[in-house]
C-alpha cells in the first residue's frame, strides 16, 4: 500500500530465520518544489521499532512509563525529550535513493545547443563553435565531449579540470562539483554517487 509518500505492507507471520525483503523499481514523481539534495527513505514500522508504551495492551497507563519507583512521560516522536530505555528514532535505516539537482538561480536558461554525431562543430544559440573531437555513438549510447558540453551551459574553462594521474574530470559551477572518471560509470555530484548506464571514456 502506497499513500502520502509512505509505502507500507504487513508481515503476517514470524520466523526463527532472518528474512530478506527487497523493494525495487522505485519511481518518483517530483515537481520543482522539491529541494536540492538527496531524497532519502526511512525504513521503519512497528515490526522493526516500537516503544513499549506505544504498543496496545501494555500495562502502561495514562501515557506514563513506570520504572521502579519513578514515572516517566511517554515517548513522543515529535517531541525533543527521549526517556530512559526508549528508541530515539522511528526508523532503523535511512538511504538516499535519488538526488535532486536544482540550478542555483532558479529559472536560468541557456540558448539552444546542438551537437551532431560525427561533426567537430556544434552550435550554441545559433553560433557555430569548433571542437577537437566529434560526438559518436557506441552500443546504442551517444557520447559527447564533456568539456564542450560544460562550456555550452556556462561553465568557465578554468572550472573544467583534468587530472591525468587519476583520469578524472572535475566540473565546477555555482557551488556544484561534478566528477567523472574514465572507465567508471559513477558520476559524483557534490559527493553523492550517481550510477550511469555506461562508462565515461576517451
Amino acid at each position: 500500500n502506497a499513500e502520502n509518500g509512505v509505502l507500507s505492507f504487513r508481515v503476517k507471520s514470524e520466523s526463527t530465520r532472518a528474512s530478506k525483503i527487497e523493494i525495487s523499481g522505485v519511481k518518483l514523481d517530483l515537481d520543482r518544489a522539491v529541494a536540492q539534495g538527496d531524497i532519502e527513505v526511512e525504513v521503519g514500522g512497528t515490526a522493526l521499532v516500537q516503544n513499549a508504551d506505544q504498543a496496545s495492551g501494555t500495562a502502561f497507563d495514562g501515557g506514563k512509563l513506570a520504572i521502579g519507583h519513578k514515572t516517566f512521560d511517554s515517548f513522543d516522536l515529535t517531541g525533543s525529550s527521549i526517556e530512559v530505555g526508549e528508541f530515539d528514532k522511528n526508523y532503523v535505516a535511512k538511504k538516499a535513493i535519488a538526488t535532486v539537482v536544482t540550478p542555483a538561480d532558479g529559472n536560468a536558461r541557456v540558448g539552444d545547443v546542438v551537437f551532431t554525431v560525427g561533426k567537430t562543430t556544434y552550435t550554441e544559440a545559433g553560433v557555430e563553435q569548433t571542437m577537437d573531437v566529434a560526438p559518436f555513438i557506441e552500443a546504442s549510447r551517444t557520447y559527447l565531449p564533456v568539456r564542450y558540453v560544460a562550456k555550452s551551459v556556462g561553465v568557465e574553462g578554468s572550472k573544467i579540470l583534468w587530472d591525468e594521474a587519476t583520469r578524472q574530470v572535475t566540473i565546477i559551477k555555482d557551488g556544484q562539483v561534478a566528477q567523472l572518471t574514465i572507465g567508471s560509470n559513477i558520476l559524483t555530484l557534490n559527493g553523492a554517487k550517481i550510477t550511469m548506464d555506461t562508462k565515461a571514456k576517451v
